[in-house]
């Protein structure tokens, strides 16, 4: 008897087992499921690429020294179109040496030819472009602590904003350095040139 009864509940679990398999299947393969955690997933994205940029740009914003980044343009201005200028006025006056033309040009009688006018014009925009090549491509990676715990997809989106957004920051502080110069010379030559 005591084996009749194990028997018939083995078999009434295999009959349970196979009939209940097909309603968890079909339960499973709901189309209107996936779409709804597709549609929640890109959802949650966003949601995450928005919280990253966010947190990235208030952290750029607040580890770029503006101070230095402006100092730098007036920097680059004053230092790099000054050097570069030199530097490409004498390689133009070794190219083309000033001559004598009798044509009452002022450059032969300052002590500079056409070729040192080209070429300290050439070594200004020189001297000034390069460092701000330079401080443009300058990649600056985010502290590691902020990113700990935080998922690949946060962190991409916080690496990219946090490189983009100093990147801008740091541009445009050096070009106010460089423009408050440029306007300070321009203003100053419009003053004292008389009339």
């Amino acid at each position: 008897m005591e084996i009749y009864v194990t028997f018939y509940g083995i078999v009434a679990s295999i009959v349970i087992l196979i009939f209940s398999m097909p309603f968890a299947a079909f339960a499973q393969q709901n189309p209107m499921r996936t779409e709804v955690s597709k549609t929640t997933a890109v959802k949650d994205e966003d949601a995450v690429r928005l919280t990253a940029k966010a947190a990235a740009e208030q952290d750029a914003s607040g580890d770029i020294n503006k101070l230095l980044w402006f100092g730098a343009g007036v920097g680059v201005c004053c230092i790099g179109g000054t050097i570069g200028g030199l530097t490409g006025a004498l390689v133009g006056d070794l190219i083309a040496p000033p001559a004598d033309t009798g044509l009452g040009s002022l450059a032969p009688l300052l002590g500079f030819g056409d070729g040192a006018a080209v070429g300290c014009l050439v070594g200004v925009v020189a001297g000034v472009s390069i460092p701000f090549i330079g401080i443009h491509s300058y990649q600056a990676n985010p502290p590691a602590e902020r990113l700990l715990g935080k998922s690949p997809k946060y962190v991409e989106f916080y690496t990219d904003t946090y490189k983009s957004k100093t990147r801008s920051l740091r541009g445009g502080w050096a070009a106010a350095g460089f423009g408050g110069v440029v306007g300070g010379l321009l203003l100053s030559w419009l003053l004292l040139v008389p009339q």
